[in-house]
């Protein structure tokens, strides 16, 4: 009950349609594609969302939303959305989001062992509501909601669905259910490219080739779709993509420059190397370098079991999720995608010793995000407390905590893998056909 209260206060009743708020970025690049006009331009925006019966007057409006950065195949993925007017769409994505959410954890709550009756069930579901990256971007109305909702459906249906012979825990029993998985992952990877492509490395490693397969075509569909009526502008709309894109990482939200004052809420790695090097390109190169071989470590680690159960499959599918997060620009609604350590977690909180113990500290850890931190962190003032005698380690360290604290996690999951392999839990069985 509490968390059900919690989601609904810190969530859907914060969302608010009266701004310029994340969701209406895309929404107006939608509306300009259907119209075949430039989904990039920033002054087409106002007089778009007017004839949208957007709000008139004086309104908050964030910068970057006036400078769309949705690839053309997001834009597409949300088209339904652009046929409604604004006070319609609005709620209708938010409604959206939440019925997608709420869908894809009870299924993925059929996951954990027990009935409802038990523990394991309904503190998952507790966990899954109460989670603050899903507050959030059902406050601000990210799309990042909507796309994790998709791609947790998609993992789930593999999950119920697959088979696995030999390292394939993910292989469908059939071609309907290769293309409704592939589908789904589609449309996370199209709407929130930067939150659900990882899963096609998952695909990649667990050799589910019929489903990679299936998931890159369609990918390619959406995305030719979505250029076809760009082509009579000619690169203009590319011009000002890229214009956009530079906005947004100079002057914008996504800026690691201190006049950039909403740059904490990033998760990604970029931050704080940035701080500590005082280079844009170095940072970039470091946390895609730290990502790049972790995710190495994610492909090579290798079972030793000939089939792969499905805690296996999860753990280190997990693994890859948190290690999506570093590289690049991401906000705190990203981690959403962390759900699935936490249902691994509590799958094997009654697993032989040491595998329970790596269970419990990913259990105990994921808590961090029942809150968000670094909101708390602003407002108490810690690193400007702490700057005055410790400057380096209160910027780099103590502001940006988040995106150490996904380092570390990312390496405890990975830590994990040989650990329960070694320690096999007795009670799990590999998928069947």
């Amino acid at each position: 009950m509490l968390s059900s209260l919690d989601f609904a206060f810190r969530g859907p009743l914060r969302a608010s349609g009266d701004h310029a708020n994340d969701f209406a970025a895309p929404y107006i690049s939608a509306r300009l594609w259907l119209l075949q006009q430039n989904p990039y331009d920033p002054a087409a925006f106002f007089p778009t969302w007017h004839q949208a019966h957007g709000p008139q007057g004086q309104v908050y409006v964030n910068p970057s939303s006036l400078h769309s950065v949705y690839p053309p195949p997001s834009i597409v993925c949300l088209i339904p959305f652009a046929l409604l007017p604004w006070p319609i769409a609005m709620p209708a994505y938010v409604l959206t989001s939440i019925a997608l959410y709420l869908t894809a954890l009870l299924l993925l709550a059929q996951l954990a062992p027990g009935t409802w009756q038990g523990l394991h069930k309904p503190i998952f579901l507790a966990c899954g509501l109460a989670f603050a990256p899903v507050h959030s971007s059902l406050h601000v109305s990210n799309p990042s909601c909507l796309s994790a909702s998709l791609l947790f459906l998609g993992i789930y249906l593999m999950q119920h669905l697959g088979t696995s012979p030999a390292r394939q825990p993910v292989q469908t029993s059939s071609t309907r259910d290769t293309l409704a998985i592939a589908a789904l992952l589609a449309l996370s990877i199209c709407i929130k490219p930067t939150q659900g492509s990882v899963i096609l490395v998952f695909l990649l490693w667990s050799r589910a080739w019929r489903t990679l397969a299936a998931t890159i075509a369609a990918v390619i569909l959406i995305t030719a779709t979505s250029l076809l009526p760009l082509l009579h502008l000619g690169q203009a709309w590319l011009t000002q993509l890229r214009a956009n894109i530079q906005y947004a990482f100079t002057d914008g939200t996504a800026s690691l420059f201190a006049h950039n004052l909403v740059r904490l809420d990033r998760i990604d790695l970029q931050l704080p190397l940035y701080i500590l090097t005082s280079s844009t390109t170095l940072a970039a190169n470091l946390a895609a370098t730290i990502a790049g071989v972790l995710l190495l470590l994610a492909l090579t680690l290798q079972p030793t079991a000939r089939l792969i159960t499905r805690d296996q499959a999860l753990l280190r599918l997990s693994a890859m999720l948190a290690i999506g997060i570093l590289p690049m620009y991401q906000r705190f609604y990203s981690a959403t995608v962390l759900l699935l350590p936490i249902l691994w977690a509590i799958r094997n909180l009654a697993a032989p010793p040491t595998t329970r113990c790596v269970a419990r500290a990913i259990l105990a850890l994921s808590t961090i995000f029942l809150i968000n931190t670094t909101v708390l962190q602003r407002y108490f003032h810690l690193a400007q407390r702490l700057s005055g005698h410790l400057p380096i380690f209160a910027n780099a360290f103590i502001a940006p905590h988040l995106n150490w604290f996904l380092l570390g996690f990312a390496v405890l999951l990975l830590a994990a893998i040989p650990i329960t392999q070694r320690n096999p839990t007795k009670t799990q069985a590999p998928n069947q056909a």
